[in-house]
């Protein structure tokens, strides 16, 4: 799934499709599916798309300082990974997609 914060604006959600594009893309014949929650799911990955440290419930995130990617251990799920695009800003979060 991809996780927005539910003070999402245009440009997070620009930044969330770029994101679905790019990996529906690299799924090419095997299709792909990106059901959008505003929490971290129990099991499993998701990629999390964030313009605040705290704009995510329950998910600890790095401070930002400036277009962030990086790769989060999902903290209910050892097994599940986080893909993080982040920022201070929407706009940030744009590029960092």
């Amino acid at each position: 799934p991809v996780v927005l914060a539910s003070e999402s604006g245009p440009s997070a959600l620009r930044a969330a499709a770029i994101a679905a594009s790019y990996f529906a893309v690299e799924a090419d014949y095997r299709g792909a599916r990106f059901p959008v929650a505003r929490q971290v799911p129990e099991t499993g990955n998701a990629i999390v798309l964030a313009a605040t440290p705290d704009a995510i419930p329950n998910l600890p995130l790095p401070r930002f300082e400036g277009p962030t990617l990086a790769l989060l251990a999902n903290p209910t799920d050892p097994f599940g990974t986080i893909l993080l695009l982040g920022g201070r800003s929407e706009a940030e979060l744009a590029q960092a997609a």
